[in-house]
């Protein structure tokens, strides 16, 4: 996978990620969720930084950052990037992540099942559950949607999983299940 990334220039990430969030932008979780958790892209992830700041002006945007081994979420706004993974993270006061209506998660890979593989560390295994309000929907590269992908027990499964040529819904965003 990360060989199948570092393949692709900067330009064809941005061009992937255009089509990604836009049509997020089109999905009724989107356009009616008040408060979205997203990352702050790192350089082999689908770019998220012109997306977080066009829409942080218009609904409450949320980072996460790494405390311990955990993820705490706070609003975007002034970012460091002081932590051990050399991620810009918010300085704001943590909010609870029940509070979120929508996440938009990163994944090192994505299945049609809505599985996702991260990075090793569980982080998001850990605040999804923490979220149990919010429509979560996994985006990638076209190159890391696979098949099907190895799932654990405490594997949080997602709602939708987007690249920029699949829109794959795997559970429909219904205002009856969801809080928003």
């Amino acid at each position: 996978m990360k060989a199948k990334k570092a393949s692709l220039s900067a330009e064809d990430k941005q061009r992937e990620a255009d089509m990604v969030l836009r049509s997020i932008e089109k999905m009724p979780c989107f356009q009616k969720a008040q408060s979205v958790l997203m990352y702050y892209s790192l350089p082999d992830e689908l770019p998220t930084h012109n997306f977080v700041q066009k829409w942080a002006a218009e609904k409450k945007v949320y980072l996460p950052r790494v405390v311990g081994d955990e993820l705490e979420i706070a609003i975007y706004g002034e970012l460091v990037t002081d932590g051990k993974y050399g991620i810009e993270e918010p300085t704001a006061a943590s909010v609870s992540p029940d509070e979120i209506d929508l996440v938009i998660v990163p994944a090192v890979a994505l299945d049609a099942k809505g599985n996702r593989l991260g990075r090793g560390k569980g982080y998001y295994d850990r605040l999804l559950p923490q979220c149990p309000q919010a429509y979560k929907i996994g985006v990638a590269l076209e190159c890391q949607l696979l098949e099907e992908l190895p799932v654990a027990p405490f594997d949080v499964p997602l709602d939708a999983v987007l690249t920029a040529s699949n829109e794959i819904i795997i559970t429909p965003f219904s205002q009856d299940t969801k809080a928003l």
